[in-house]
């Protein structure tokens, strides 16, 4: 049985879609969205495409390798996509994946925290709460071999990604175990 004619139902959908339409052009500018895309604002300075060099210290050995990150925004600025490769040239003149990482930042507005959740292909995973330091990007995790770490990302005087990081096994005493120099091709 259609209660309803086809007209009918033509005119209450129209009538839906356009009192949708009119609440959500209605809603307030202090949307926990607007306080979030301000804060996601201070880190445009990542977006863009990077290539460089890193060195991990592994032991006694440090390790280099050629690195590409790709940051991107993501929901209208209110996340920041990041994917790190990197790499090292093989004898026969390919290249071999030695890291691989996937992130997303946001800022918490309850929290007025920026979350930093990412993914490394060897299944690791970190979910740490990040910080604007200086002009730097940081976030901090805990590491069960290494114990408190922290990361920093910030732009050199001349626009390089200069991104450190540092160990501490009694949170006092810090010492270095990664970095990188990356330049802007995008």
């Amino acid at each position: 049985m259609n209660f309803l004619s086809a007209q009918t139902r033509c005119l209450a959908m129209l009538a839906l879609f356009v009192t949708s339409a009119w609440t959500h052009a209605q809603a307030p500018a202090d949307t926990p969205a607007s306080l979030q895309r301000t804060e996601m604002k201070k880190l445009d300075f990542l977006v863009g495409e990077w290539k460089g060099e890193s060195s991990i210290v592994i032991g006694t050995e440090k390790r280099r390798s050629n690195v590409s990150e790709k940051i991107e925004k993501r929901l209208n600025g209110l996340a920041l996509i990041i994917e790190g490769v990197g790499s090292v040239k093989q004898p026969d003149g390919g290249e071999r994946i030695v890291h691989h990482a996937l992130a997303m930042v946001n800022y918490d507005e309850s929290t007025q925290k920026y979350r930093f959740m990412s993914q490394i292909d060897k299944g690791y995973f970190t979910n740490a709460d990040a910080t604007i330091e200086d002009g730097a990007f940081c976030w901090r995790l805990k590491n069960a071999q290494m114990g408190d770490v922290r990361y920093q990302i910030r732009l050199t005087a001349d626009g390089k990604w200069s991104e450190t990081g540092e160990y501490s096994r009694d949170g006092k005493n810090w010492a270095p175990f990664f970095e990188s120099l990356l330049t802007k091709v995008r």
